[in-house]
């Protein structure tokens, strides 16, 4: 299908930015969601806490559990497009600017004498599509999603006593981050951590 669109080449060279991103989405982060049997245990109000232990349990459910909290947000956010035919069509006509973008990429646009490059063009078309979510209110129906995502994602770091295993891997995330800023190098490989803690687990003897 994007061959049709955009040619071989090109079509080839979207894929691999795609693949980039979400390299680089991985990198920075990313992980699959935990199970969501465990993501739902133990939910409760905390008792007498202090702010030292508050944040603590909110820093060990978020490094634990953020892939879960990606998908809440992201599942909250669709529920409000999709229940918001305005922020459709803003997204929409956003999807095929970008198409239309891609399409004209190699092609010259003059405008009174002056030619309009690649990157002018993707400029004005960011600049266009925030103005028209913002008269249409899809940026008010976004904005108000990811508030609520947010907040349900906040309750649940609040509520959820996070089990021995999300504590160990916080203490070693935090860890990992420590050495990187002190070395002055990249974000450590969470997933390949995050695949050694769920091989720890499962290899663990059941008490």
């Amino acid at each position: 299908m994007l061959e049709d669109i955009f040619g071989p080449q090109r079509s080839e060279q979207i894929l691999e930015e795609l693949r980039e991103g979400l390299s680089q989405l991985r990198a920075l982060g990313l992980r699959s969601p935990i199970s969501w049997g465990e993501f739902l245990q133990d939910l409760e109000m905390p008792q007498n806490v202090n702010m030292h232990s508050l944040q603590q349990r909110v820093t060990a459910n978020f490094l634990y559990f953020r892939g879960n909290y990606t998908v809440v947000s992201a599942v909250t956010i669709g529920l409000f497009v999709l229940f918001s035919p305005v922020t459709i069509f803003v997204l929409v006509c956003a999807f095929l600017g970008m198409v239309a973008l891609q399409v004209t990429r190699s092609q010259a646009f003059i405008v009174q004498g002056h030619n309009v490059d690649f990157r002018s063009r993707t400029i004005l078309l960011g600049v266009l599509t925030l103005l028209l979510a913002i008269v249409t209110g899809a940026l008010g129906t976004v904005l108000i999603g990811s508030s609520i995502a947010s907040t349900l994602s906040m309750a649940h770091m609040v509520c959820k006593s996070p089990s021995p295993q999300a504590r160990l891997y916080a203490h070693a995330e935090e860890r990992k981050f420590q050495e990187a800023d002190l070395e002055g190098g990249s974000a450590p490989d969470v997933q390949h951590f995050g695949g050694e803690m769920r091989h720890r687990r499962s290899s663990s003897p059941v008490s």
